[in-house]
């Protein structure tokens, strides 16, 4: 990950490739090797061109695209290549050691401790070959995998295996398998999630296909090999530059630059000229369907700086938070901290609890996920400020020029030509101010940044606690050459998650209570900062701050137009007490005292509404009640969850006293002791992800409904 400290990194030129096959001792339903010894010079001489084929093809799309990929290593001959194999004797020997003589990096997943996977080895006359693998590997992630129950040892290894791979090389004969965890049953659930697969027949081997689904039109959802399309080894140029390729859209001129600006204010003024928000690209003529255009395009995200000073208008939705919600305005409204600073800070109980038998891992989420999250999870909040701050200022804005033109009816400024002018100027400069604040947000696309960032720092963000356990990617698989993402968030998240090595460990107890405290119970160790517990405080403070918020503008707003009504029953008793105690009352009405009282009554009359309108837009534009109630269903969800990953009493601490702090739960020691099974864990931390992303896909698409728009 290199480029500029203020701005959001660039992920390296990566491919991680997955392999699956047969070992030398297995045989067909007729007794014939499934891998002949003849056959294996042959099978490592299409192995080694298919591995030529990929890495040219990865060089040659990071050199297409270099502006959005990082330099690489000076040693990665241009790409960051990842071998990921169990290592196991035949097909993932083959495989490993045809990558490792290109420059490629080996991470291995073993079904079994070391040394008991290591007899395998033995009993196959391997163990060379195998002593000298894994030396070479980067990461040595070992399963807890019992013989007893090798099928689900065999298989979890190569879902691990899949789970970090973008394409496939089987060395496979063709014919069915044996059960769960074998070459067909790898080859199936990769075809079903739309993962591309070299086959190589070990008869066959120079007629090698690439079976993929994103060959297709409209691949079908989990589809089987029957059912996809097949390609020679040429495709691969394509096929790779499906996966590594970032978005295809145009770039867009959001300068934010003072004469930008003023050119497109002046733009905006031109009478029966477009929205702002206009964009023609988004329009089809005649019988053409319109082009898909996205909000925000990589280059626009890979160009941002480091926001650290917050304007007026960044401080205003602070501001009313002070207001209405009680929320201390402080320093860091003002000023924010350097990105990746304050994310290391938070991170730093996280990472001092993430297993110290996984050095390599916790290096890399360090150096290569916190600097990506913290620049798409602080550019979210900076953009969020904005967005927000400029609708809750248009909204309060546009009922004081109500108000100025309001006052200009009165007879004391009335009757006063100068004061008129001045109130006349101060309602047009409010309204230019208005006017100005919504073009630049509209072009300038504020909100779409706020949601494109916040999306991508989401994604990321359980990546951390996916990685301990080797779990699948929150983002899915790219969906294939003919249908063309327009999001730049998948592809980003995805490039980052390959420069994520594998953890460098062995599965026992004491790595999965080390993976447990560092996703859901960072308390144990001082902190407060775990995956899970971090979203807990993140819900249950939301929760009740936005529930205050949406009480007390729907109070205030109410009050106002109560207020209206009692001021016009007041006007009027005032009418009926001067009808019943003066003969000429209407005259009497033009003179002082009442005058003044009547004409006072009357502006507040018309201005409370409008107040109160406002507060009630404030409301309706920020959804404060809706998001609220997702936050304390997401923050119910993901309590469950902790619960069940450390065995703690799913009962919330309430606390009035600082709610800043986080949601505590009360640890039952007895009950999570039984939680040393991987696949136990993993269930547990993806199911915690998977709340995660429920949440923001909700969010996501309730905030898109809500574009800045003029008060009007």
């Amino acid at each position: 990950m290199t480029g500029p400290a203020a701005q959001p990194p660039r992920p390296p030129v990566a491919l991680r490739i997955g392999v699956t096959g047969h070992r030398p001792g297995s045989v067909n339903a007729a007794g014939a090797p499934r891998l002949p010894a003849a056959a294996v010079p042959a099978v490592t001489a299409t192995v080694g061109r298919v591995l030529d084929l990929m890495l040219d093809a990865a060089r040659r799309t990071g050199a297409a695209h270099a502006g959005a990929f990082a330099p690489p290593p000076p040693d990665a001959r241009g790409v960051v290549a990842i071998i990921v194999s169990s290592l196991a004797a035949g097909a993932d020997q083959i495989v490993a050691e045809a990558g490792l003589a290109r420059g490629c990096l080996l991470d291995a997943v073993l079904p079994f401790p070391d040394a008991d996977y290591r007899t395998d080895q033995q009993r196959e006359g391997t163990e060379a070959t195998y002593d000298a693998l894994m030396a070479a590997a980067r990461a040595r992630f070992a399963l807890d995998g019992a013989r007893a129950a090798d099928t689900r040892a065999y298989e979890a290894a190569g879902l691990i295996m899949l789970a970090n791979s973008d394409i496939l090389i089987a060395i496979w004969d063709g014919e069915p398998g044996s059960g769960r965890g074998g070459t067909a049953d790898m080859i199936a659930r990769a075809c079903a999630e739309g993962m591309p697969v070299v086959l190589i027949d070990p008869a066959t081997p120079q007629d090698a296909a690439v079976v993929w689904s994103g060959f297709d039109d409209l691949p079908l959802a989990s589809a089987q090999i029957g059912d996809t399309a097949r390609a020679p080894l040429d495709s691969l140029s394509e096929v790779i530059g499906s996966l590594l390729a970032p978005p295809d859209v145009r770039s867009q001129d959001l300068d934010p630059g003072r004469w930008p600006a003023i050119r497109r204010y002046l733009r905006a003024l031109v009478p029966f000229a477009p929205s702002p928000d206009h964009d023609a690209t988004h329009e089809g003529s005649g019988d053409h369907a319109p082009e898909v255009s996205p909000d925000v395009v990589l280059d626009t995200y890979l160009a941002e700086h480091q926001q650290t000073r917050l304007g007026l208008l960044a401080r205003v939705y602070p501001r009313l938070l002070q207001i209405f919600a009680g929320r201390p305005f402080g320093p860091s409204d003002r000023r924010a901290a350097p990105y990746v600073a304050a994310v290391r800070a938070d991170w730093g109980p996280f990472l001092s609890a993430c297993p110290e038998t996984a050095p390599g891992l916790r290096d890399a989420l360090e150096t290569t996920l916190l600097p990506a999250f913290a620049f798409a999870d602080r550019l979210a909040t900076y953009y969020s400020l904005l967005y927000r701050g400029a609708f809750v200022a248009c909204y309060l804005l546009a009922s004081v020029a109500v108000a100025l033109a309001l006052c200009g009816l009165l007879p004391f400024f009335a009757d006063w030509i100068e004061a008129k002018a001045v109130l006349t100027g101060l309602e047009v400069i409010i309204i230019g101010g208005i006017l100005w604040i919504y073009v630049q947000g509209v072009t300038l696309r504020w909100h779409a940044r706020f949601l494109e960032y916040r999306r991508l720092a989401e994604v990321l963000r359980p990546m951390r606690m996916l990685s301990l356990v080797a779990a699948p990617d929150p983002i899915g698989r790219a969906s294939g050459r003919r249908i063309a993402e327009v999001s730049f968030v998948p592809w980003y998240a995805r490039a980052i998650r390959r420069a994520i090595p594998l953890p460098d460990a062995q599965v026992d107890a004491e790595y999965l209570g080390a993976v447990r405290r560092a996703a859901a119970d960072c308390q144990e160790s001082g902190g407060n900062a775990s995956e899970i517990e971090g979203q807990i405080a993140y819900h249950a403070t939301t929760a009740g701050r936005l529930g205050r918020m949406e009480h007390a503008l729907h109070v205030w707003g109410e009050r106002l137009f109560k207020l209206t009504l009692y001021l016009g029953i007041g006007l009027l008793v005032l009418f009926a007490c001067l009808g019943l105690t003066q003969e000429d009352w209407t005259h009497a009405m033009h003179e002082n005292p009442w005058k003044p009282i009547k004409y006072g009554i009357t502006f507040l009359m018309a201005f409370f509404p409008t107040l109160g309108a406002a507060l009630s837009a404030i409301r309706v534009q920020g959804d404060f009640a809706v998001y609220a109630d997702r936050s304390r269903n997401s923050l119910y969800e993901l309590t469950r969850i902790r619960a069940a990953l450390v065995g703690a009493d799913p009962t919330i601490e309430q606390t009035t006293a600082d709610e800043t702090a986080p949601a505590r739960m009360t640890p039952q020691r007895g009950a999570g002791e039984g939680h040393s099974d991987l696949a136990l864990v993993t269930d547990r931390v993806a199911k915690a992800a998977d709340a995660m992303q429920g949440d923001l896909a909700q969010w996501h698409v309730l905030s898109r409904a809500r574009p800045l728009s003029l008060p009007a």
